[in-house]
């Protein structure tokens, strides 16, 4: 018996120094017309977070088919969420979103929605926030990264 107790209180005594195996990551492609581009790797521990694009690599006449995919991979996954990605400035006001349904899907963000709102108002920073909702209605709201736009 005391071996069993002992035993017990020795796990749960250093459960608490482990570091978790698995965390919660998202990864970022950039897509134009002709290439697909991985651009970052973040997982949550990550504290900075912030990726940047020159505007310049943007041509007019393509910027209808350039767009970043969110891939979040969670060690929780949620078959019935509904998922968004949203785009805000930093006066927290929604620029652009896209959303999926499901566990597995990549979230599209049109880059013609950023651009042409950084053109018409010179805003170089867009936060990019994963909301899940779930079938019962509670919301997570989480901040992947920052996107600067050079």
């Amino acid at each position: 018996m005391k071996k069993t107790l002992f035993l017990l209180l020795f796990f749960l005594c250093f459960s608490s120094f482990t570091k978790a195996d698995s965390l919660d990551y998202w990864q970022v492609y950039y897509y134009s017309i002709l290439n697909k581009i991985e651009v970052e790797t973040f997982d949550i521990s990550d504290s900075e977070r912030e990726i940047a694009i020159k505007i310049t690599n943007f041509d007019n006449l393509n910027i209808a088919f350039d767009y970043l995919t969110v891939d979040y991979h969670s060690n929780s996954p949620c078959v019935e969420c509904e998922r968004y990605i949203f785009v805000e400035n930093v006066r927290e006001q929604v620029i652009t979103k896209g959303e999926a349904i499901g566990k597995s899907t990549p979230i599209k963000i049109r880059m013609a929605d950023i651009v042409k709102y950084y053109r018409s108002t010179k805003n170089k920073y867009y936060d990019f926030f994963y909301i899940k909702k779930n079938p019962y209605g509670k919301v997570v709201k989480l901040l992947l990264f920052r996107l600067k736009v050079e």
